[in-house]
């Protein structure tokens, strides 16, 4: 088997700009290029009253979705607040 040395150094030559070109583009954005993701606090709120969903508004937590019922049973709702980690 005869190894042309031109295509042997071509080829070699564009793998290692490839793996460069790989590296640097992931690279990027942990430089500084993107924000960080936010973290989030969660609270999960059983048998939400009006007040206390004033009160959750008022502390910064919006609403993320309705969990369904609790373990204690058929008429204890359970729902899921978020707001932004400290």
């Amino acid at each position: 088997m005869n190894l042309h040395p031109f295509s042997l150094f071509a080829g070699g030559s564009l793998a290692v700009i490839a793996l460069l070109a790989l590296g640097q583009a992931s690279a990027a954005p942990a430089q500084g290029g993107a924000a960080p993701a936010p973290k989030w606090e969660y609270k999960v709120v059983e048998d939400l009253t009006e007040g206390q969903a004033a009160k959750l508004a008022a502390d910064g937590w919006e609403y993320a979705g309705y969990l369904g019922n609790s373990v204690k049973g058929v008429s204890n709702d359970e729902t899921l607040w978020k707001r932004p980690g400290k």
